[in-house]
């Protein structure tokens, strides 16, 4: 988008001055107006070509969870004080910092100008506007309560983006002192234990084989370090473009499934979402059937995908929900008997916001528990390894100076 300069003087009349970037110079005009600012020159188009590297990449990224929820209560805000769907997304779009979001929102506005509903609009750009948020608002645009919707909308964003964080926090800690532990490790057995081995291979004398492993180790480390690397490279690699076929998929979910307690998380994970994503559909007015179908599109498991590929089909063909689940072993007792209650009185939607909360709830005690049980773990593996170390040096130590007892 171009940057224009401006120079006007503020309603306390207060001179100002500065660069914008806006589609146009109409737009650029319009943005002014709402920041009260009064032009005392013409626009001029700025010769200020480029923008920081940094600040480049930073609003060009894709929109986060927070960014789309900011949006979407916005968005609404200026609907309910009567503005046109045009003027409000003009609005928003010269307000955007995010350079690549603004040229989304821009296009979205335009497809609207030109005659399509914002649900259309919002549709050719999936991957930004989810199957889900695009569904929601033609429901609620089809029901003339777009505003109620996107209300419901901003609420399931800012709460999967909670959900996000609490799995990012959960492991981060582990990541970074797994990382501090292999670096640490990695400088001991290349720099530090060479130097010392030194010393007793000059002795001449037989070493305990602990001694002579570590110094193997460390040999071959020192001498391979650059192919180690590069092969640990290729092998993460390799084992990313697996996972992200069916397959690898597929093998991948049931081998983190298998893990003692980190199953059990992930199990709580997929229902939370679940259960937020068929309240927001639901309370946006999206059919039950056709709520499972995009709930299993962003269910992020395969497993769940199919369940809940199923349970469409059941609901199509006369079923209940609560039957055709019941069918699974994914979801516990407590909540089928829920959703039967909530089938049973015709009130799912505040039903599933209420397995949202439970699975939440369990969700951060068990990311708590985990993240409390890795600690001791790592500590105790990476004392293992240093005692072996240690253990392995001293030991010829203690021999050729001849203790006796």
């Amino acid at each position: 988008m171009p940057l224009y300069e401006y120079t006007g003087y503020t309603s306390a009349g207060k001179s100002v001055s500065g660069v914008i970037d806006a589609d146009d110079q109409s737009n650029a005009k319009l943005y002014l107006k709402e920041k009260k600012v009064f032009l005392s020159e013409p626009l001029k188009e700025s010769r200020k070509k480029y923008i920081s590297l940094i600040n480049r990449f930073k609003s060009s990224v894709r929109p986060q969870h927070k960014e789309l929820s900011s949006f979407t209560y916005q968005l609404r805000t200026l609907l309910i004080s009567g503005l046109p769907v045009v003027d409000a997304l003009t609005i928003l779009v010269n307000e955007e910092k995010n350079r690549r979001f603004k040229g989304v929102l821009a296009d979205v506005r335009d497809r609207v100008k030109d005659g399509d509903s914002i649900a259309a609009a919002l549709s050719n750009h999936p991957d930004i506007f989810s199957g889900l948020y695009v569904n929601v608002v033609a429901a609620g645009d089809a029901g003339g309560m777009l505003e109620d919707v996107l209300n419901h909308l901003s609420v399931h964003l800012e709460r999967q983006e909670n959900i996000l964080k609490k799995v990012r926090a959960a492991m981060t800690y582990p990541i970074f002192m797994s990382l501090i532990g292999i670096i640490i490790l990695f400088y001991l057995l290349t720099s530090a234990v060479p130097g010392v081995v030194t010393v007793f291979r000059d002795v001449g004398r037989a070493l305990p084989m602990p001694t002579v492993l570590l110094i193997r180790i460390s040999e071959f480390l020192s001498s391979y370090w650059t192919f180690i690397l590069m092969l640990l490279a290729a092998i993460v690699y390799s084992i990313y473009r697996f996972s992200k076929r069916p397959r690898g998929m597929e093998l991948l979910e049931r081998f983190l499934d298998s893990i003692p307690y980190i199953g059990g998380t992930l199990q709580s994970l997929h229902i939370a979402r679940f259960g937020r994503t068929m309240e927001a559909l639901l309370n946006g007015g999206v059919p039950l059937a056709r709520a499972l179908a995009i709930t299993s599109k962003a269910a992020g498991n395969m497993k769940m995908e199919k369940i809940l590929s199923d349970a469409e089909k059941d609901i199509i063909e006369g079923k209940s929900l609560s039957g055709s689940l019941r069918d699974s072993d994914i979801f516990p007792e407590s909540i089928l008997s829920l959703i039967a209650v909530g089938e049973a009185g015709g009130n799912l939607e505040d039903i599933f916001a209420k397995v949202g909360d439970a699975k939440e709830k369990e969700l951060d005690s068990k990311l708590n528990v985990l993240l409390t049980l890795l600690e001791p773990i790592m500590i105790l593996f990476m004392g293992l390894i240093v005692g072996f170390i240690v253990l392995a040096i001293l030991l010829p130590i203690f021999e050729m100076s001849q203790i006796t007892f």
